[in-house]
């Protein structure tokens, strides 16, 4: 009984969802999840962030316009977006799709040197959303291309998060008179450690289930079994 009481506690720890970014001007809170690369969050370290576009680029960011680059070269006082005016770390919301994850945040990197002269603050952070139907979208670890790709030279914190999310996010941006969303992530590791998606949880819950359930019932035919013997030879 207490193996399993302690085995149901820890796959309803595991279903917990190990980071979320909040919007903090209604407090609504997205679930989401750490990629596999990029730099890693501290353990329940609270980051607030200004989320924003870049006004001249596609949703999917998977190549980086010449007006974008030109935009980032300019002086600050140049600059006519506000986005670029503030103290607070800023994270760039694209969407998933026409590219591999790591795709996304190499052109970010790429839009970085680009202004590391003029006094533009860097985009820290990548927030990527789902692009299936919210009824299908599921948060998943994004990974590299190539596994043997070395994961810490992407120097960015790199999340995603499902469909909904992202349409929460973008209306928040595009209700601001500055086009920018304050918010605060904040990363809390699974207790086991495990980055599985949410339909992999539940197909693995289904089969501990299962066999918490058909061991009994075999231990209890091995008994009958057993006392039938028994009876016989006496």
């Amino acid at each position: 009984f207490y193996l399993f009481v302690v085995i149901v506690i820890l796959l309803q720890q595991q279903q917990s969802v190990e980071s979320t970014v909040t919007i903090l001007r209604s407090y609504t809170r997205i679930e989401s999840a750490a990629a596999s690369f990029g730099l890693p969050f501290i353990d329940n370290k609270a980051y607030n962030v200004d989320v924003i576009l870049l006004p001249k680029q596609d949703k999917f960011f998977c190549h980086i316009n010449r007006d974008t680059l030109f935009d980032a070269q300019q002086p600050q006082h140049q600059q006519q977006n506000t986005y670029y005016t503030l103290s607070r770390p800023l994270a760039l919301l694209v969407s998933r799709g026409n590219c591999s994850f790591e795709r996304k945040a190499r052109n970010l990197l790429t839009y970085n040197s680009h202004n590391t002269t003029t006094g533009t603050p860097h985009i820290s952070y990548l927030i990527v959303h789902d692009n299936l139907p919210p009824a299908d979208s599921q948060l998943i670890a994004m990974g590299m291309n190539n596994p043997n790709n070395t994961p810490n030279d992407i120097n960015l914190h790199v999340l995603f998060v499902r469909s909904h999310g992202g349409t929460l996010l973008r209306d928040g941006m595009a209700s601001s008179t500055t086009g920018r969303l304050p918010v605060m992530i904040k990363y809390v590791p699974h207790p086991l450690g495990a980055q599985l998606r949410d339909d992999q949880w539940l197909w693995l819950r289904y089969v501990v289930i299962s066999l918490l359930v058909s061991i009994p019932c075999v231990f209890c035919v091995h008994r009958c079994l057993i006392c039938h013997v028994r009876r016989r030879r006496r």
